[in-house]
């Protein structure tokens, strides 16, 4: 025998075997061929069991001198126990171990080859185990179960002695021994105490059920995270499961779902391995579980986990947007500030401004209305009082006996001319003060009679504050009436009609 063949001799034989008992079949001596032609030689008796020997053997076919093709080969008591491994050459999956060959000797002897996996039984593993390792094993052992039941087999005796681990650590189930055909009505369901489902043990044992094994691979989980067989020895649930789990700090997602199908009832538990698979698959990818009434903090905390790369975009990407935002809101805060502060002190200059052109307005007219005093003190013609009404309520100035005061019209405007000279001069021919006075000026032509005049100074007026003022500035609008009133009058040719008020 190899050394690789004899470091696993122990880990196979408590594999293959449920309990060791005494001799009960009369074992063959080794070496010795079996099959046809003698293909698998028998290596080395590992250990004699209540119903089997079981042997190290070497398939001579497949095998080189540098390669040997191990195999093991269990002579069986019974020739039923070839429709077990009927039932087992069924179910094809990576994660069952497979078998090869069944038949009968030329003497009468009963036999089935099946894989060798060299790493010995699941009961090697450590346990507790780490929860991801756990759930990683039976999820895989869920879809052979899956596998199983999709061909109309029912395992019935899934415990840590029937599940091997090949090298790389994949899980295998093994020993078919206790299958059974779901169409077989009749076939009671029996299994090991400290691992089968409720329904399987006593008197009221039942037929088949492909959740019994769902049972056993929740029980297989359970062990793995605790230690703890699911079972008391004499075959009853534990009544303490949520306590054991917890006490092994099992996350509570993966607890819940082993919960679920270590339920007595078998309606509770979940609906078939698949869901069992499924359910682990996504508590490995860090996947909300539909049944659970996940938390919203709960999901998003799954999600992070689940995509740590793209949560951490996210979280930068949103701190960068937030520091923008921030950054914008603060400039943007200072700058209406500062325009706030500009605004301020621009009304503040205009109101002094205002307040000093005021001022000079108020002077202007009483420099205004002394001149004309002076140029016609007797004067009394009544069109006067029309065109000065504006210097009236602008300086609110009355005449020296209180009544409004009456000047000649070509006085008038000959001072109101001098004015508007006076801004040129000045700098300040562009200025709304200016403006007014030569509205004032061609509404003393127009009095005079100068109608043609008068339409030049306020075609000037349009044409210069249209775009400067608002298109419903009063002043424009008057300007505007009293172009349109000169204009009606030159083409009537009436160079005698009077202004009116205001």
């Amino acid at each position: 025998m190899t050394d690789r063949a004899g470091d696993s001799v122990d880990s196979i034989a408590s594999l293959l075997a449920d309990d060791i008992v005494a001799q009960t079949i009369v074992p063959v001596q080794c070496p010795h061929r079996i099959g046809p032609e003698g293909r698998y030689e028998l290596l080395d008796l590992l250990v004699p069991t209540h119903r089997a020997a079981i042997y190290l053997a070497i398939d001579r076919t497949l095998s080189t001198p540098e390669a040997p093709s191990h195999v093991i080969v269990k002579i069986v008591a019974n020739r039923n126990d070839l429709e077990e491994a009927q039932l087992a050459r069924r179910v094809r999956h990576p994660n069952v171990v497979e078998v090869y060959d069944a038949g009968v000797t030329e003497d009468g002897l009963a036999y089935v080859v099946t894989e060798y996996v060299p790493r010995g039984d699941l009961r090697a593993e450590p346990v507790p185990a780490r929860p991801s390792r756990a759930a990683e094993i039976v999820r895989d052992l869920a879809d052979a179960v899956h596998a199983a039941h999709a061909v109309g087999v029912v395992h019935s005796d899934i415990k840590p002695a029937n599940v091997l681990l090949a090298n790389d650590g994949t899980p295998k189930l093994a020993d078919f021994d206790l299958a059974k055909d779901v169409a077989d009505g009749d076939a009671e369901i029996r299994g090991t105490l400290i691992t089968a489902a409720p329904e399987q043990l006593g008197d009221t044992a039942r037929s088949a059920l492909p959740l019994s094994d769902v049972y056993g691979l929740a029980g297989l989980l359970f062990w793995l995270l605790t230690g703890v067989t699911p079972n008391a020895p004499d075959g009853q649930p534990r009544s303490n499961h949520l306590a054991l789990l917890e006490t092994s700090r099992v996350p509570s997602d993966l607890r819940d779902v082993c919960l679920r199908s270590l339920q007595a009832d078998p309606l509770r538990r979940h609906g078939s391995a698949r869901e069992l698979s499924e359910d682990l698959s996504r508590w490995l990818a860090d996947t909300p579980i539909p049944w659970r009434d996940v938390a919203i903090g709960r999901r998003l905390r799954l999600g992070i986990r689940r995509h740590p790369l793209q949560a951490t975009l996210v979280f930068v990407a949103a701190l960068a947007i937030v520091g923008l935002v921030a950054t914008v809101f603060y400039f943007y805060t200072v700058d209406v500030t500062a325009r706030e502060a500009i605004l301020r002190d621009q009304i503040a200059y205009r109101e002094r401004e205002s307040k000093a052109m005021w001022d000079w307005v108020r002077g202007q007219i009483l420099i205004l209305r002394g001149e004309i005093q002076l140029r016609a003190p007797s004067a009394a013609e009544e069109d006067l009082v029309r065109t000065m009404v504006w210097l009236e309520r602008i300086g609110e100035l009355p005449g020296p006996d209180g009544k409004p005061v009456r000047w000649a019209k070509t006085d008038v405007a000959e001072v109101l001319n001098a004015i508007v000279v006076q801004y040129a001069r000045r700098g300040e021919a562009d200025s709304l003060l200016a403006a007014i006075t030569s509205y004032a000026y061609a509404l003393s032509l127009e009095s005079s009679g100068a109608l043609d005049a008068a339409n030049a100074v306020l075609d000037d007026l349009d044409v210069a504050w249209t775009p400067r003022l608002k298109a419903n500035d009063p002043f424009l609008a008057r300007v505007r009436q009293a172009r349109e009133r000169v204009q009606k009058s030159i083409e009537s040719g009436d160079s005698s009609k009077e202004l009116p008020s205001g």
